[in-house]
């Protein structure tokens, strides 16, 4: 592990993250130039911001300066990983129930207002009868 191979990690891991560098320097609470100068090794600062950057690109310390995940902490990062995704799918699940309930709240209103909308079709053909007998009989 050396220096070149941490400017690597720092920058594969902020890209892998999706983030720009005017991005992770905001999270992180530092200029962009700032920025730049550590993730390009041009400072000595980079120990103390190593744990923020690995918080904000979501992987671990050993991870952001090894380029890989430790054998011996994979585990559990993959454990975490999966509650995570289990959280995830929870959730949108619950989601999913909700919207599923919605869409059966409206299937039963739309139900309701064909009932309506035929109701007042055979009320309105009444009433062309009638007033046809009207006019039959008052010409």
């Amino acid at each position: 592990m050396d220096e070149s191979s941490i400017k690597e990690n720092l920058a594969r891991a902020r890209e892998a993250s999706m983030l720009s560098q005017s991005e992770a320097a905001l999270r992180l609470g530092i200029n962009r130039a700032s920025f730049i100068k550590l993730e390009k090794g041009r400072t000595r600062i980079l120990n103390r911001h190593i744990p923020e950057l690995a918080r904000i690109y979501g992987v671990s310390v050993e991870e952001l300066l090894l380029g890989y995940m430790p054998i011996e902490n994979s585990s559990l990062f993959l454990e975490d990983r999966k509650a995570e995704r289990k959280q995830m799918i929870d959730d949108y699940e619950a989601r999913l129930e909700t919207l599923n309930k919605t869409i059966a709240s409206q299937e039963q209103a739309i139900q309701n207002l064909e009932g309506k909308v035929q109701l007042l079709e055979r009320l309105n053909r009444r009433l062309e009868k009638d007033l046809e007998r009207y006019e039959q009989q008052n010409p």
